[in-house]
């Protein structure tokens, strides 16, 4: 079952936080608070998640986490600078010291051919220190957005096993 495979993954990631003393905080697009969802259905979560932002739109990527108006007129919502500015935005407003970013098209429409439905950036890593990745998922919304989460929480227990 999907849902206990990405709630031990965040149990995990709580565990391993809260043994390190380590805030940390989501920046989310396409997964609208999925990620945040587990992190803090974990109990004890709030030593440890600090926040997480929604910013579905493109005017909310930039009023909230500051995503540069150029960025998105130029390359789109979903590519990996925004995911990148994305996090760069929540590490500015926050005290975190890792974060995810997640931007994708769950679909079932909004794809193009240079961004099919199912394209996920999920951006990661600590200040000074952002790396992205990109991903093409395969499913239905749900699927997809699942799938995003499980990688983002794969990706916070591979930071936090350093």
């Amino acid at each position: 079952m999907i849902f206990l495979d990405s709630y031990k993954l965040a149990e995990e990631v709580i565990i391993k936080a809260k043994d390190q003393l380590v805030r940390i905080g989501t920046a989310e697009s396409c997964t609208g608070g999925m990620l945040s969802c587990y992190l803090t259905a974990v109990p004890g979560s709030s030593q440890v998640f600090e926040r997480g932002y929604v910013t579905y739109t493109e005017k909310s990527k930039r009023e909230v986490l500051m995503v540069s108006s150029k960025v998105l007129n130029e390359q789109g919502a979903v590519c990996e600078e925004v995911a990148r500015q994305m996090l760069s935005g929540l590490f500015e407003l926050s005290s975190v010291h890792m974060g995810i970013s997640i931007t994708g098209i769950a679909g079932p429409s909004g794809g193009s051919s240079t961004t099919p439905v199912g394209l996920v950036y999920i951006g990661y890593g600590s200040r000074g220190d952002i790396k992205c990745k990109k991903y093409t998922f395969v499913g239905d919304r749900n699927e997809i957005r699942q799938q995003a989460t499980v990688e983002s929480l794969r990706l916070l227990i591979k930071l936090l096993s350093f």
